[in-house]
């Protein structure tokens, strides 16, 4: 029994986008003494539409990304899956860090153009390529500026409209009106320049290292444009019971919310991730929520939840 939901618990991260890592795309991995030296030439930031996507073509090239050796292959497709969770389930906000079950919730409906693995790398997720100084999709200009190039996947929201640049530039200018204390996490973007739809430029007005961690997500401005600030501050703008009706960029979406706290998800039929840019394999998913870690190990035991997740290491040691 102890293997078993110790086992679930290491799935439940991998089910959830965690992986097999490749090298992090970091500029203090990669930076040159410089801003001259950088290896490509900085076309994608400055070049035509046409030039651009030559860029991100010749970027995309190849195996893994970074020189890595993770290619999954192609799993079979449908299934579900029963997660439990000790706590209930919170808040799913794409703009702030979340662990534990929230965090859960919030890598199952949101997601941004890198896909952060367990050990600390990043794989492609809605963009196809983690950008860098060697592939010529990050540039530092000789003032110290910068633009990050995110080369985007063809992906839908749930609600079918396609997530283009213009969602990316959204987010920046929702930030700004909005949620202003929340642009700081993401290296405070001055602009998003949008060549083609499937291409968004984010412009920093100095180097941010973290910009793979901290990616501007993209917000569904078809739902979020009408929203003000005093809407965001009562903090039931991204409440499960509100993602019901959110149109979300995630393998899931949430479908309804049961009496006892337990959330239904769909996969999201646009959506095109990972590694190999293709839809979840699941086609139901539903998380509820456990108040003792007892009753959490009953229903594992009976068979109603497969994975367990919220658990701390100690508890793990009592099971």
């Amino acid at each position: 029994m102890r293997r078993r939901l110790v086992l679930g618990l290491v799935v439940a991260g991998l089910a959830t986008g965690c992986a097999p890592t490749v090298p992090s795309p970091s500029l203090e991995r990669t930076a040159p003494p410089t801003p001259a030296a950088t290896a490509s030439p900085p076309i994608a930031a400055s070049g035509t539409a046409g030039e651009v996507l030559q860029a991100c073509r010749s970027a995309s090239s190849g195996g893994a990304p970074g020189g890595g050796r993770y290619l999954p292959e192609v799993g079979t497709a449908g299934g579900t899956l029963s997660i439990g969770a000790i706590a209930d389930l919170a808040s799913a906000d794409p703009l702030r860090e979340a662990l534990g079950p929230d965090g859960l919730l919030t890598s199952l409906v949101w997601r941004r153009p890198l896909l952060e693995t367990m050990d600390g790398g990043f794989l492609p997720d809605l963009a196809s390529v983690p950008p860098s100084l060697d592939n010529g999709l990050v540039t530092v200009t000789p003032d110290g500026a910068m633009a990050v190039t995110w080369c985007l996947r063809d992906t839908a929201w749930s609600d079918g409209r396609a997530i283009t640049c213009a969602d990316y530039q959204f987010t920046l200018h929702w930030l700004d009106d909005v949620v202003p204390d929340a642009a700081a996490r993401f290296g405070s973007p001055v602009a998003v320049d949008c060549p083609t739809p499937q291409v968004a430029i984010v412009r920093y007005p100095a180097v941010f290292e973290p910009y793979a961690l901290r990616s501007l997500p993209p917000l569904p401005r078809q739902a979020l444009a009408s929203v003000t600030a005093a809407d965001a501050a009562d903090g039931g703008l991204f409440s499960p019971k509100a993602l019901i009706d959110l149109p979300v960029s995630g393998p899931f979406r949430v479908t309804s919310l049961g009496a006892d706290g337990t959330l239904l998800f769909t996969a999201n039929p646009g959506y095109r991730g990972g590694l190999l840019g293709t839809a979840t394999r699941l086609s139901q998913l539903s998380v509820s929520p456990f108040a003792t870690l007892p009753a959490l190990e009953a229903a594992f035991q009976a068979g109603t939840v497969q994975l367990a997740t919220g658990i701390s290491p100690t508890a793990i040691t009592e099971l």
